[in-house]
């Protein structure tokens, strides 16, 4: 904070302690999507190989407020991250 240069985390924790944004995947999501998978595999006996990869569900973006306030960044960074969130279809959720 004192260098103004801002860090991107990998957790919504490392945000909370003063990390400026992170996009995290909500582990409960996660693991109802795994258990999908699971479920096709073990019940559907569908091959392993035959199942596409797909991107994590449950997505969130992180910002710390406080963080963009000490960085100095501009009103509209907030507007912004919305904008982007809201076209991939994510949650933001801020830290005071």
């Amino acid at each position: 904070l004192t260098a103004k240069v801002p860090l991107f985390a990998l957790t919504e924790g490392q945000v909370r302690e003063g990390a400026l944004l992170s996009f995290t995947a909500d582990p409960l999501s996660i693991g109802a999507q795994a258990g999908k998978l699971a479920s096709r595999i073990a019940v559907e006996h569908v091959d392993p190989g035959a199942l596409a990869v797909m991107p994590p569900q449950g997505e969130s973006a992180w910002i710390n407020r406080s963080t963009a306030r000490v960085l100095g960044l501009p009103g509209g960074f907030s507007d912004r991250l919305l904008d982007y969130a809201g076209a991939k279809g994510l949650a933001v959720r801020a830290v005071p």
